[in-house]
């Protein structure tokens, strides 16, 4: 029974609609805690009309962003795995195939650029008509995941239309990435994952910071800085290995990068770095700022502590996750033959 249902091929417009549909409801739920834990460090009933439109415009651009990536790589990785079957009949748009792969994160750019920003643009003209002395934060959350989830879902409808069916039938010669694998592992990993993630690091350590951003007396508590320290440090090393893995497997099983013969390290020394990695950033900013004795940090020194270090942080993973799945994938292929 396990076996036939891993091997089962789905209809095209079966995977597509089941994508879109995981899809919406992966970023409710991702939003839903994402909401409710930024709001809770702001408040205990009502959020304030900036932190709300900080939240909701910011959040909406990031939202289109990812569901732009998820849209160009979920149904095609699913389809290089001979999970979905193409209809039988093409639009002419989708053959002859022409040109390279598409990047995931260039679908995202143009996923922001195009619905992202004059979403993240009403969002913020509109709240303060909406609510103009401030949410209660029950009601706020609800509003942003399900607004979140919406565009997700018509985004990823968009990317798995006919644009899925030109890059599925891409021939597989004009699908490798043009570079050395050094330069694979930069710019289809650690730069993007580092750019992206300083950007919605900065977002996040906008929103969460009390009181108003444009009040230059106000400081963010040691306490908060170092609980989202610890936090922050853990999620992003399990959600970028995550990721990073996902992408580089498509990328090798679509012909975008042959594996490395490099042999991976052993399976103890990646937990230990995964883990050695964020205790050790932990550890030193935790002594200093014991050592330091700091009340707390302006908030645009927060903000940009925050973004910086978060960039190079989630580069840095990137860059050795993937190489050790590219070093996996050789290996798997050696033991096959």
């Amino acid at each position: 029974m396990t076996a036939e249902k891993s091997n089962r091929v789905f209809s095209y417009g079966t995977a597509r609609a089941a994508t879109v549909l995981m899809t919406a409801c992966a970023f409710c739920a991702i939003l839903l805690v994402l909401g409710t834990g930024l709001v809770a460090a702001l408040t205990h009933d009502v959020l304030g009309l900036e932190h709300a439109r900080a939240i909701a415009a910011l959040g909406l651009l990031f939202v289109t962003f990812f569901a732009g990536h998820a849209g160009e790589l979920g149904l095609l990785d699913g389809y290089s795995q001979g999970k979905v079957q193409l209809p039988t009949a093409l639009p002419v748009t989708a053959s002859p195939a022409t040109g390279g792969a598409y990047s995931p994160w260039r679908a995202g750019l143009a996923s922001a650029a195009c619905v992202g920003m004059p979403s993240s643009a009403l969002a913020f003209a509109l709240l303060p008509r909406l609510w103009p002395n401030g949410v209660a934060r029950e009601r706020f959350v609800w509003h942003f995941a399900t607004a979140g989830a919406v565009l997700a879902g018509l985004i990823v409808l968009r990317w798995t239309g006919r644009h899925f069916l030109h890059e599925a039938r891409l021939p597989a010669a004009q699908r490798g990435f043009v570079g050395s694998p050094t330069s694979y592992l930069w710019w289809r990993h650690a730069l993007p994952q580092g750019l992206v993630n300083l950007a919605i690091n900065a977002w996040i350590g906008i929103a969460l910071a009390p009181g108003r951003t444009s009040d230059p007396s106000a400081l963010v508590p040691r306490t908060l800085v170092q609980t989202d320290l610890v936090g922050t440090a853990l999620v992003l090393v399990l959600v970028i290995a995550a990721g990073v893995r996902t992408q580089a497997r498509f990328d090798v099983r679509w012909g975008v990068i042959a594996p490395s013969l490099e042999a991976p390290p052993r399976i103890g020394w990646r937990i230990a770095a995964a883990i050695a990695l964020p205790v050790l950033v932990i550890a030193c900013v935790w002594l200093l700022y014991a050592g330091l004795r700091l009340d707390g940090i302006g908030v645009w020194t927060f903000v940009a502590w925050r973004s910086i270090g978060c960039g190079l942080y989630c580069g840095l993973i990137a860059y050795y996750c993937a190489r050790w799945t590219l070093a996996e994938q050789a290996s798997l292929a050696a033991a096959r033959t």
